[in-house]
């Protein structure tokens, strides 16, 4: 080796180390989620898991380029409120996914400014949360569910399987905010009108805890309804399995919105499809960890249903499902 090669050596030799001390560290992204339960608890839909998974598809590796802090609320309004305070300005996430319109309430009244994905809200303009679907305007995007109008399909479907229905017990929990009571008030302008239409009266039940589900079912019972409607919220995925025990114990046909319900013995449902929910939300936290801004990605709002429905269920029930409504369902579980 010559004299000029070997000083040109010790010279490169030197320089690489800086060179690669020079280059910045890849950035971890932070992303929060606001949730009903931690990943592991048996209550925890499968399609919310979906989530993680597809951002692993994505490029995303936990423990690598992303970490996600999971803040569950239980279902309890005073829970969600500090969970929601706790994510956003202790924990400082880049951008935040909600699960749920209540969960997406808290974090606007715990003062997020930072990106918020929705996944399966509903009355995103109503409640002042975005613009306008086509160009929120602010920190907060995702998908919006038309959850009151999907409520009077809901109607009509329970009608096909049981149609001597007259009476329709309608089963909620106790809205605690304004918001909570003006959402209940639309979905009821949505299905009185179509209860009216087939001829059927609603009995609307409230139940405000878990212990509260056995008062409901009774009162239900003494009111001779002949099948009820769950209209979701965070108390009812609580208390799934209880209602869906009550619902056979009392020998009530019952419709659910998730497919997750069916699968563990309800009767019927009909809603979203909530793992194509998941990944459309992957895709949003994606473009936004990537420079996107909430205020310019449209909401958007599945228009892809599916019905599911348990003959297991119907059989112990002694009903006979339609084949129009069998011909229809995406899933069938025997």
């Amino acid at each position: 080796m010559t004299r000029k090669m070997l000083a040109l050596a010790v010279l490169l030799s030197l320089v690489a180390p800086l060179v690669v001390h020079a280059q910045p560290a890849a950035k971890v992204h932070r992303l929060g989620l606001l949730v009903t339960w931690p990943r592991e608890d048996r209550r925890t839909p499968a399609a919310y898991l979906v989530l993680p998974q597809e951002l692993n598809s994505l490029g995303y590796r936990e423990g690598h380029n992303i970490v996600i802090e999971w803040r569950h609320t239980y279902g309890q309004d005073e829970r969600r409120q500090r969970e929601a305070a706790t994510l956003l300005h202790q924990w400082k996430p880049d951008v935040v996914v909600a699960l749920g319109m209540r969960e997406i309430v808290a974090l606007r009244d715990a003062g997020a400014t930072v990106p918020i994905v929705c996944a399966l809200c509903s009355d995103l303009v109503e409640q002042g949360l975005v613009g306008s679907l086509a160009r929120p305007g602010g920190n907060v995007t995702g998908t919006q569910t038309l959850a009151p109008d999907l409520t009077a399909k809901r109607l009509q479907l329970i009608k096909e399987v049981v149609p001597k229905i007259a009476l329709l017990g309608v089963l909620h929990d106790i809205p605690s905010t304004t918001d909570g009571r003006r959402y209940y008030d639309r979905v009821f302008a949505v299905l009185e009108p179509a209860a009216r239409s087939l001829a059927v009266r609603l009995v609307p039940v409230t139940a405000d805890s878990g212990g509260a589900f056995d008062n409901a079912f009774a009162k239900m019972n003494a009111a001779r309804v002949q099948a009820v409607m769950i209209l979701s919220s965070p108390l009812m995925s609580a208390n799934k399995q209880q209602i869906i025990d009550l619902s056979a114990s009392h020998r009530l046909p019952a419709i659910h919105e998730f497919k997750s319900d069916v699968e563990v013995g309800a009767l019927v449902s009909y809603g979203v499809n909530a793992a194509t929910v998941m990944r459309r939300v992957a895709a949003y936290v994606d473009r936004i960890l990537k420079g996107a801004k909430p205020a310019e990605m449209p909401i958007e709002q599945p228009t892809q249903m599916e019905l599911s429905v348990n003959l297991k269920t119907a059989k112990a029930l002694g009903l006979t499902i339609p084949p129009s409504v069998l011909a229809r369902a995406d899933h069938v579980i025997q």
